[in-house]
């Protein structure tokens, strides 16, 4: 059992050496470790490897573990140990808290595929963002480059917006934690909403370029950052492409499992 346990350590290493992606597969299937099954994110936040505690994003970023690199590193933030089903999730207070980056994030193309795994701690309100996109300066509602996600506590839906139009679909209640797909197609803006017990789904009309330069967690932005939502967010993942049914389900198992959301 030793020398297998070494044979074992050795994989990863040589992987890395050789560049074989057919040994990262085996590595995973027998070590069992979770990992993103659709590669390509350019944005990739994953709470889960943060450690507890409040902090101030100017001086403790949060990197992007996706391809295009870069940090959330404006805004004040927390770290709860056990946010979302026992894991490290972002923690956000609904009153002033928010992640920021301008360099984590960019998208000039007309399609996009965003995850985000997330939980509502409180109903503080109306309109309050989760995730927002946008060309710096503008705003997250009324611009053809710009879109978000946002909950309407009041109204009761989780929405996916952008341009004036939008869909929204009933959210799940206070306490639970899901899955928001967000996917722009070039044509549609397509929202999926998953929990461990139920799903929604619904679509609107949808096309144009994006302009995206300016990415926030936690909060809405149009010239200023705005909407703080009372949340955590656990993980989030975007690529700039419209990923298709099977990958989009592949990531969403991914995420259900990481996150016990089964």
């Amino acid at each position: 059992m030793k020398r297998l346990a070494a044979i074992l350590a050795l994989i990863p290493a040589l992987a890395l050496a050789q560049g074989s992606p057919d040994m990262w597969d085996e590595w995973w299937a027998v070590s069992g470790t979770l990992r993103v099954p659709v590669t390509g994110a350019v944005l990739w936040v994953d709470a889960s490897t943060l450690s507890a505690g409040s902090f101030d994003a100017a001086t403790t970023p949060v990197n992007n573990l996706g391809t295009r690199g870069g940090s959330f590193n404006a805004g004040p933030y927390s770290v709860n140990a056990t946010g979302i089903n026992g894991k490290p999730a972002l923690q956000f207070d609904g009153i002033d808290d928010y992640l920021k980056s301008t360099d984590a994030y960019a998208n000039s193309g007309n399609v996009l595929t965003l995850f985000v795994v997330t939980k509502r701690i409180s109903d503080n309100g109306t309109i309050k963002g989760v995730v927002s996109c946008i060309k710096a300066g503008w705003a997250d509602w009324n611009h053809v480059e710009c879109f978000s996600v946002l909950t309407a506590g009041t109204s009761g839906y989780l929405g996916l917006s952008r341009n004036q139009a939008g869909v929204d679909v009933a959210h799940p209640a206070i306490g639970t934690p899901f899955i928001s797909t967000a996917v722009f197609s070039g044509s549609t803006g397509n929202h999926y909403i998953k929990t461990s017990a139920s799903s929604y789904s619904g679509s609107f009309t949808s096309s144009g370029n994006f302009d995206i330069t300016s990415t926030v967690l936690g909060a809405r932005q149009e010239a200023e950052v705005k909407n703080f939502n009372n949340i955590n967010i656990g993980e989030v993942l975007i690529y700039n492409s419209a990923l298709s049914d099977s990958d989009r389900l592949a990531v969403e198992a991914y995420l259900a499992a990481k996150w016990a959301i089964m």
